[in-house]
């Protein structure tokens, strides 16, 4: 049975062993409108979970964490029938802490009040407040959240769909903007009900906002760096091993989904920004996570986004001044390196290292 998992922070639609109460549950189906036969096709060594386990066990708990915040308790002192488990309760004050929803005591932000209010999902609803700072894009966050809302895809993944003129960018972002101005389900192969119910959102969104309908062009490179500002963790670097390509943020490595319009060039990427994704397994233990919203990026954006940490590479002396090659990292890929007189804690650590290797303060190295 394909049912939700909960998986890495996140509920996830994976195959599964059926459990007995839901093969029962099944079997009833066979009689709904009369007399009817079930036939049950398992191995005989099969062993059946007794019941199905509850959604509290299969679904991220973000959305709950944030609405008993928002009632000023934690939903660990609520006396749930089912009880979350501890590792999903931490993913998800994990997950809220970094999008500033809840402070360091579990609380309830000014950031978290204003996610709440929203009627979209945690990481759907940051960006849209992050692009409330900035006017010239609020239109096209509005049309991306909404689409991506919906939880169904507007496009087929099939390569000879007549989608693939709107996807002609190599970039799902612009693909869903592009379909939600100028799409037609039958001119473009879109999905009707989802394309229908994605404008909707957007109209409401719009309407509530003060934001007339887009149709100017569509700056990438400004929608880039929004997404990283609203949550840098969005942001993943390539990594290759033979012909495979996966991309990471430092976590849990992610793949490129197939209906994914930067997939043709994903041999070509630096770097994507993960705007969506889904997970598919069979099983307990097999889970893959593919990107279904990809934003293809130059490492220059993310270096420009201000992402990373700053590395101390090298140290020299230049007329008796310690200049320091420093690399600015993130994900272990070097986005950036400089040559800089340093300060703060890399000053420290090249000093020390000028020492250590005899190069300053010769007669130090012995005294330690």
């Amino acid at each position: 049975v394909r049912r939700t998992r909960y998986h890495k922070g996140r509920g996830h639609l994976t195959l599964s062993p059926i459990a007995m109460d839901s093969a029962e549950q099944r079997a009833g189906r066979a009689g709904r409108t009369g007399p009817g036969v079930a036939y049950r096709l398992w191995s005989e060594a099969a062993i059946l979970e007794p019941r199905t386990p509850p959604e509290v066990h299969r679904e991220s708990l973000v959305p709950m964490v944030l609405a008993a915040a928002a009632a000023g308790r934690s939903l660990r002192e609520l006396p749930l029938l089912d009880p979350p488990k501890d590792y999903a309760l931490e993913a998800a004050e994990s997950e809220l802490g970094a999008l500033g929803a809840l402070d360091d005591a579990g609380a309830l932000t000014p950031l978290g009040r204003e996610l709440f209010s929203q009627p979209l999902d945690a990481p759907h609803a940051r960006l849209l407040i992050e692009a409330q700072k900035e006017p010239a894009l609020l239109g096209d966050v509005i049309d991306l959240v909404s689409a991506l809302a919906v939880g169904r895809p507007l496009f087929s993944w099939r390569p000879d769909d007549p989608a693939d003129d709107l996807r002609e960018s190599g970039c799902d972002v612009v693909a869903i903007l592009r379909a939600m101005r100028e799409g037609e389900p039958r001119t473009h192969g879109l999905n009707a009900w989802a394309l229908g119910e994605a404008r909707r959102n957007a109209k409401r969104l719009r309407r509530a906002h003060g934001v007339s309908r887009e149709e100017g062009p569509i700056d990438r490179r400004a929608l880039a760096l929004l997404f990283s500002r609203a949550d840098p963790r969005v942001a993943h670097v390539a990594r290759r091993r033979k012909r495979h390509v996966a991309f990471s943020n430092g976590g849990t490595e992610v793949e490129l989904g197939r209906e994914s319009a930067a997939k043709a060039a994903e041999e070509k990427l630096e770097a994507l920004l993960a705007l969506d994704e889904r997970a598919i397994g069979i099983g307990q233990r097999d889970t893959r996570v593919f990107v279904t919203c990809a934003m293809p990026a130059p490492i220059v954006w993310l270096r420009d986004a201000g992402l990373g940490r700053d590395r101390l590479a090298g140290v020299k002396l230049e007329r008796r001044k310690v200049v320091a090659t420093i690399e600015r990292v993130y994900a272990r890929k070097v986005l950036d390196a400089r040559e800089e007189t340093p300060r703060g804690e890399l000053a420290r650590r090249a000093v020390a290292r000028l020492i250590l290797e005899g190069r300053l303060l010769r007669g130090a190295r012995e005294a330690i």
